[in-house]
């Protein structure tokens, strides 16, 4: 029996974001150290770049000094600021790096495909909004963001407008069960 190792984005960013945790423990219980502070933001921003939900943690962290911490507006602003860009200084640095060694055309924050691409897939009535060969051929054929998002409208509004009402609802049923619904 043999144990292959999976390293996935969550698995390599979650020692950051609880050392992150750990770290603002330790700001709260040391009279509140700006330097605990940026070192806060620094970890957070490091786990940020493998799996983006640490902007989540970020505004737990900024209300918990506005409504927890006993300090004058002044103060709390100051913390809440240097959080806020020592968060953003990893993400901004790899970013510009990357871009700048020609490594990734779009910035990290934003994806390489449109959002109506998901909504494009979803709308599918042969695989009930499932991912599927046919969308995926279609988006990959078109080079240019502006076209594909023209191209993808239209398809989206040929498929409303041509499919029978009562599909349409089988289709948003089965997707409704599908993600647990009920």
């Amino acid at each position: 029996m043999t144990y292959t190792a999976v390293y996935c984005s969550e698995n390599i960013a979650m020692p950051f974001y609880l050392l992150s945790i750990y770290v603002f423990v330790r700001y709260y219980k040391n009279k509140r150290n700006f330097l605990y502070i940026i070192l806060c933001g620094l970890i957070l921003g490091i786990g940020h770049l493998f799996r983006m939900v640490g902007d989540v943690i970020l505004i737990a962290y900024i209300m918990f000094i506005l409504i927890y911490i006993k300090d004058n507006i002044f103060n709390k602003s100051k913390f809440a600021v240097g959080l806020v860009i020592a968060f953003l200084v990893p993400m901004l640095s790899v970013n510009a790096i990357l871009k700048e060694l020609k490594i990734t055309q779009y910035n990290l924050w934003r994806g390489s495909e449109t959002k109506l691409t998901s909504v494009l897939r979803g709308s599918n009535m042969d695989t009930f909004g499932r991912w599927n060969m046919e969308d995926a051929k279609f988006i990959a054929s078109f080079d240019d963001d502006k076209e594909l998002e023209a191209a993808i409208k239209q398809k989206l509004k040929e498929r409303y407008t041509q499919t029978p009402l009562k599909s349409l609802f089988i289709l948003y049923l089965k997707i409704l069960h599908t993600v647990g619904c009920r």
